[in-house]
């Protein structure tokens, strides 16, 4: 992996990193710029059709508060998922997780699987994590896996 490929943490628990492809940082992108821009932008276009009244206004200010909040908070929590991942690349030592237990479990509209897993390593600390993934790329009880280890925070990412 080049040393400037950007990760993503994932997972519930925020243990997971994973690479994050363009598609996926496009889109998010986009997505922040949208939802910062909405309010201002409902506001300009009432203003340039001359329909720009308090309702208008307030209603710009309040797209802009919400949808705007959501955008900055996008940001910042992909700004520490980023950090995170590259602290996992830059401290990680290797490590072998090993599927203590699986279960079935509905992801949305997808079916899958939670599974328990054991990371240990010489350099690092024994510990349990629970990672959710789709049916089609479950592991066995017992299976074993190469991972990397952020000791000093639990941070993994599976190689």
């Amino acid at each position: 992996m080049a040393d400037d490929t950007p990760l993503y943490a994932s997972d519930g628990n925020f243990d997971e990193v994973r690479v994050a492809g363009a598609i996926v940082r496009g889109f998010g992108l986009v997505f922040d710029v949208v939802m910062i821009a909405a309010g201002p932008a409902l506001v300009i276009v009432l203003a340039v059709f001359g329909e720009l009244n308090w309702v208008g206004v307030l209603g710009g200010i309040a797209i802009f508060c919400t949808a705007g909040w959501g955008g900055v908070r996008h940001i910042v929590s992909a700004k520490r998922a980023r950090r995170r991942a590259y602290r996992v690349k830059r401290n990680g030592r290797p490590a072998v997780a090993t599927v203590l237990a699986s279960r079935e479990v509905s992801l949305g509209e997808q079916d899958g699987v939670e599974i328990t897993l054991k990371i240990a390593g010489t350099e690092v600390p024994t510990f349990h994590t629970t990672r959710r993934e789709t049916t089609g790329q479950a592991h066995e009880v017992g299976d074993e896996f190469r991972v990397v280890v952020d000791p000093s925070d639990g941070a993994y990412r599976i190689l």
